[in-house]
């Protein structure tokens, strides 16, 4: 009874997310990081776990990222 509406959440779930793609807008990010010499990602808590997992993915295919915990120190 409860995996069947567990399911179901996750399908709305993905659904709602592909429906918020915009094709242009992930081309034109792509091309952006693409043409980086660095990229800095500045995150805190909990989200510094998932910038550690996007610089790991970023290092497989040459790019560097350096990542700013300091809240503080991301303006300057």
């Amino acid at each position: 009874m409860i995996a069947p509406k567990i399911g179901s959440l996750y399908c709305e779930i993905v659904d709602d997310t592909l429906g918020l793609i915009d094709d242009d807008s992930i081309d034109r990010a792509v091309g952006i990081l693409g043409d980086a010499a660095e990229i800095l990602v500045c995150s805190t808590g909990v989200e510094l776990e998932f910038a550690q997992g996007f610089k790991n993915k970023m290092l497989k295919i040459g790019c560097v990222v350096t990542i700013e915990p300091r809240v503080s120190s991301a303006f300057f």
